[in-house]
């Protein structure tokens, strides 16, 4: 099958019922976006093209763009999200840490399996990507996700050397109490990565002193 022709089939057979809930489609991203109070909402498609077949995943992102703006601002480096995951990993991880890495699959090999994931994503839609998306996209809910548990792997983040630069700004931005206890944790965590994330992560905490 051609690649260009499923995606565009796909998308436009999702397109009603993502943009009744007030989505666009940002064909140059594969994903759809809405804006909802201080977060951009994501719904991010990742397409693998397999000898006879393409396998379509779907990635739930909450961008909450102060946090993105004083991420790209401190380091120069641009993130599309600040929590979220494949949605099989949000499914089967919903309680703190993540246990199952198992990723959920739309295989397509004709023209009636897209019909097929088509209906799947919006079966989905509307039993846990709206839901997740309304419960988590506010400040205070971010900050318990990232923070509350520092010393467990979190699904929502499960990237170290993006969690805890995140998680910190998150927690300066929400006046958390007990800021410099997380900044001690994740200075431990950011000791043992690449010297790159390592730059970026003290450019953060050089940013949010300072301002």
């Amino acid at each position: 099958m051609i690649l260009q022709e499923v995606k565009e089939k796909f998308f436009q057979s999702i397109d009603d019922e993502l943009i009744s809930n007030g989505f666009k489609l940002v064909k140059s991203k594969d994903w759809y976006e809405k804006k909802q109070a201080d977060c951009k909402l994501i719904l991010f498609f990742q397409f693998h093209k397999r000898s006879e077949e393409i396998a379509i995943e779907a990635f739930c992102y909450i961008q909450h763009l102060e946090t993105e703006k004083v991420y790209k601002t401190a380091t120069k480096h641009a993130m599309s999200h600040t929590i979220g995951n494949e949605i099989g990993k949000l499914i089967n991880n919903q309680g703190q840490g993540i246990q199952d890495h198992s990723s959920y699959e739309l295989i397509i090999e004709t023209d009636t399996d897209i019909a097929n994931a088509s209906n799947e994503i919006i079966r989905l839609y509307e039993a846990f990507i709206k839901s997740y998306f309304n419960e988590n996209s506010n400040l205070n809910r971010i900050d318990s996700i990232l923070n509350d548990f520092p010393d467990q792997i979190n699904v929502h983040s499960n990237e170290q050397f993006f969690r805890c630069p995140k998680g910190l700004i998150v927690a300066k931005l929400n006046g958390r109490e007990n800021f410099q206890e997380l900044e001690y944790k994740y200075d431990i965590k950011m000791a043992k990565v690449a010297d790159l994330f390592k730059s970026r992560y003290e450019a953060v905490k050089e940013y949010l002193s300072s301002n």
